[in-house]
């Protein structure tokens, strides 16, 4: 085959594609899982309205990090006790 006949077929055969590639599934847990509309808590804060992500943006955390875990119940203690 000639070269430039073969840029020139490459150049027009137009954007890459699949065919025949795996669908997504859509039944029974993998449906439940995916529907952003019964995420509840903290995972709900990740999701606009319309169930698109929010990116970076809806993880970052809305408290303070004061180097503690929650719920550690002896926060400020060192120096009573050392």
């Amino acid at each position: 085959m000639d070269l430039d006949a073969f840029k020139t077929k490459l150049t027009n055969c137009g954007d890459p594609g699949t065919k025949g590639a795996t669908k997504a599934v859509k039944t029974g847990a993998v449906d439940r899982l995916t529907d952003t509309s019964k995420y509840t808590g903290s995972h709900k804060e990740r999701f606009d309205e319309s169930g698109k992500g929010k990116g970076i943006a809806g993880r970052e955390e809305q408290t303070s990090n004061d180097g503690y875990v929650s719920g550690y119940k002896e926060k400020d203690t060192y120096d009573k006790t050392h």
